[in-house]
């Protein structure tokens, strides 16, 4: 089967007519039935019979409408790639971050980079770290911004600095603690923990192991941004990135970081086959300053 042969034949099987079929891909009736024809003859096989004026497909035609949804969402893919690269914009800068960085860190970047370069426009999504590749891939953004992003084949990967856990209280809890916790400090307090947290929330649970810190989580919050408002709210303390850290939720939080510092990468992320462009190349640069000069704990 030839791929018009599949586009018209899904069509039909999902709308149960060749006039509907014909509607739904802008062609005419006629079109559309001799290419139905076509791909019959070609087969060797019906594909419906007509059954008091109805299409009703035959037992060959079920077997192999299963096998054309695959090639269907990838035509449909394609078609959304191509579409994306037709009206990409020089002047534009498309972005998908993760909810850490797009809570308040990129927007106070992106205003203040637009001061000085207002005729770029800026479009900001935020995604799960897994999907952020994939925003990539189908040319739907420019850039991905991640913490310590898996390396994948065909990605080019920036630096553009490096952030650190922190613990966040908002009661009295650390007042009287240095001005840096040992990780073992929050073992007697309500924990706020974040479920499928990926490699960060990884990394962390990986030492409270080799320390064998035990912790009893009175919450689990699905985003560091849900447990900021947990801690907010006086319901415990929580493990978190110092993006989030600083972003206003419910109501301010306080927060310090570990001693030794439990670090990862800030990282933008863009496909090979595509070079940014100026205005993108400098809005990154911009971030990198920024969190260069963010105020650093002791």
């Amino acid at each position: 089967m030839r791929l018009r042969h599949i586009e018209i034949f899904n069509a039909v099987y999902t709308l149960g007519s060749v006039s509907a079929a014909a509607e739904s891909l802008h062609i005419t009736q006629p079109t559309a039935s001799k290419t139905l024809q076509h791909a019959e003859l070609q087969l060797g096989f019906k594909l419906f019979e007509r059954v008091k004026g109805r299409l009703i497909p035959t037992v060959q035609a079920k077997i192999l409408y299963e096998e054309t949804l695959e090639i269907i969402d990838k035509v449909s893919s394609l078609n959304k790639t191509a579409k994306n690269i037709r009206t990409i914009e020089h002047g534009s800068v498309r972005i998908a971050s993760v909810l850490a960085l797009g809570l308040e860190f990129i927007p106070k970047a992106v205003v203040a980079f637009r001061k000085n370069n207002l005729g770029i426009h800026f479009e900001i999504q935020t995604h799960h770290t897994q999907s952020l590749l994939s925003e990539l891939k189908e040319y739907d953004k420019d850039i991905a911004l991640a913490f310590s992003p898996e390396n994948e084949v065909g990605m080019n990967y920036l630096l553009l600095g490096q952030g650190e856990f922190v613990c966040i209280y908002s009661g009295h809890e650390f007042d009287h603690s240095p001005s840096r916790i040992k990780l073992a400090d929050i073992a007697n307090h309500q924990l706020i923990s974040i479920g499928n947290s990926g490699k960060l929330g990884n990394q962390i649970v990986e030492q409270l192991h080799q320390a064998n810190i035990k912790t009893l989580p009175v919450i689990t919050a699905q985003t560091y941004f849900m447990a900021l408002n947990f801690v907010a709210a006086g319901g415990g303390v929580a493990i978190v990135d110092e993006f989030t850290a600083r972003s206003h939720g419910l109501k301010p939080v306080k927060y310090k970081a570990f001693d030794p510092p439990i670090a990862f990468s800030v990282e933008a992320v863009h496909l090979e086959t595509k070079v940014p462009s100026k205005s993108c190349i400098e809005f990154l640069e911009y971030l990198k300053n920024s969190i260069e000069t963010l105020p650093k704990s002791p």
